[in-house]
């Protein structure tokens, strides 16, 4: 395993570990050619064919969040309309954070007969994604403000722009990989890349447990929550054909 800092000018270092995973020497004349003394048309021509990985890592700069609103009321209309009340509100706030309203999404909406009550409670649950993740902390501590309103969950997630430019440094660290292991195979004979194929790549964000944000007893000026990103990771892995001789 070897690492590499590759900077990829979008404001940050990433940290580069490659890997080469098979390689495969498909040489077209004759084995055992001694090379000293003798021409270049007399070198050994052929074709290698090598698989790599690049692996890129970075501290995500967005941020997934899931909140649950709740509301009761006497009937399931009251609760509704509570809830309702209650959304209005918060998309007040969350306007505030979130630049695109397209990233706010309902992924589940019910109502039920509260235990042991004559009541009724309606909840929507949502789902919210932070490009900046340093704006979390202030939101959870206004959410902290807001009854019957939960924090689910928090995880760390790669920004639009990481996932492409890891995406590309990723494939820049698999394909140099490649090619120094074409390289050391064939020297010293030169290398040429004449195809190249993207097996598979995978993106994966460290996830951070979330806790409830505080309910009816919360009080606005509460302590805000620290919130730590950790880090992410980008993929990629590639078979390269090279030309030698």
């Amino acid at each position: 395993m070897k690492n590499k800092i590759i900077p990829i000018g979008i404001g940050f270092a990433i940290v580069v570990a490659i890997t080469a995973l098979a390689v495969a020497v498909s040489p077209i004349a004759q084995k055992g050619v001694t090379l000293q003394g003798i021409s270049q048309a007399s070198l050994p021509q052929g074709y290698i064919t090598v698989t790599a990985s690049g692996i890129v890592k970075a501290r995500p700069t967005g941020a997934q969040l899931g909140i649950a609103v709740n509301a009761t009321g006497n009937t399931v209309a009251e609760s509704v309309s509570a809830l309702s009340a209650s959304l209005s509100r918060l998309n007040s706030t969350l306007s505030s954070y979130v630049a695109n309203m397209s990233d706010i999404e309902t992924t589940s909406y019910y109502t039920y007969k509260t235990y042991n009550r004559s009541t009724y409670t309606a909840v929507e649950t949502i789902s919210i994604f932070l490009e900046d993740n340093s704006r979390l902390s202030p939101l959870l501590g206004d959410l902290s403000a807001f009854n019957g309103t939960y924090v689910t969950s928090v995880a760390s997630e790669l920004s639009t722009g990481q996932i492409s430019a890891l995406r590309a440094a990723a494939l820049q660290a698999a394909l140099a990989n490649a090619t120094s292991q074409a390289e050391a195979l064939v020297a010293p004979l030169q290398v040429r890349l004449r195809n190249i194929t993207v097996n598979s790549y995978f993106i994966r964000p460290y996830i951070v447990n979330g806790g409830a944000a505080a309910d009816s007893s919360a009080q606005q000026n509460q302590a805000v929550p620290a919130y730590f990103p950790g880090r992410g990771e980008v993929s990629e892995s590639i078979t390269a054909m090279f030309s030698y001789g």
